[in-house]
């Protein structure tokens, strides 16, 4: 069981202009309860309104093994200096019928299982970014060196504005004890020499790009974020992360909400900052 969080926003620009300002409208949102949702599910709503919509769409996708939030932007360029606002009713339609169809009508809130946190067991944390199979492949060449490892966090973003572009990126956290002890060469490259070595031996490097976070004890930051900012470890979806000389930041969203974290070298928090979305939602 998942909590889904989906909102479709109109995204005005300003084309004709030197600033191309842009102008986002919240248009529609709703949180609610999943234990059949996928991701061609998604999909598949995307392209059902791109029938309608016919172009200028973008889907964003952030999904971890209990929360899934889901953006949809309808892009649409200003017309003699005035934002459309004739956003067509059958796509509120199709959203109504998928929400209505997708979610579980007995509420079940899996937050409140109390999970045993191993705060004080160190690993690596991989983001891995690529626009073609190259993800696969890693996951793929893990699973046959029988190197353990959870996948925190899957992020997808599709954009449709004449030619159809999607990008795709993980972020994988491998215990060091699964490491220890794993004399293979596949373990000896993600440890010293990065996931680039490795795929390069399945002859497809693609265009992979990777931020690796090393010896973190990624659980007990999870749980210090979430006394700070009073939610639930569980309810933290790790979006994005990546150095600044010393310092490592990490970007979440909970609750609906997005929070950065500034930490030190030995990932201790330096700066917290929680960005709280307006409440506005209808819970279907």
């Amino acid at each position: 069981m998942k909590k889904v969080y989906f909102t479709l926003f109109a995204e005005h620009i300003e084309f004709d202009t030197d600033e191309q300002k842009i102008e986002k409208e919240k248009l529609i949102e709703y949180t609610f309860f999943s234990d059949s949702l996928t991701r061609e599910d998604i999909e598949y709503l995307f392209i059902k309104i791109m029938e309608i919509k016919l172009d200028w769409m973008d889907l964003e996708l952030n999904e971890d093994r209990n929360n899934i939030y889901i953006i949809i932007k309808l892009l649409y360029p200003y017309t003699n200096g005035k934002k459309e606002t004739n956003i067509p009713s059958g796509i509120f339609s199709i959203i109504e019928d998928f929400v209505s169809e997708k979610k579980n009508i007995e509420r079940f809130e899996t937050n409140d299982i109390v999970e045993d946190f191993d705060e004080e067991t160190e690993g690596l944390l991989i983001k891995i970014k690529d626009d073609s199979s190259g993800i696969d492949e890693i996951l793929a060449e893990l699973r046959k060196q029988n190197i353990d490892f959870e996948i925190i966090t899957n992020n997808v973003k599709t954009t449709e504005t004449g030619a159809g572009n999607t990008f795709s990126e993980i972020i994988l956290y491998i215990q060091n004890t699964v490491l220890d002890g794993v004399v293979s060469g596949a373990a000896w490259d993600i440890t010293k020499i990065g996931f680039l070595a490795l795929i390069s031996r399945t002859g497809n490097s693609g265009s992979i790009d990777e931020i690796r976070v090393a010896n973190i004890k990624y659980k007990k930051l999870l749980k210090s974020i979430g006394m700070r900012v009073k939610m639930k470890p569980k309810d933290l979806v790790l979006i994005n992360s990546y150095k600044n000389n010393n310092e490592t930041i990490f970007e979440f969203k909970g609750n609906n909400s997005n929070i950065t974290v500034i930490c030190a070298e030995d990932y201790t928090i330096l700066e917290l900052n929680l960005e709280e979305k307006e409440i506005n939602n209808q819970e279907a």
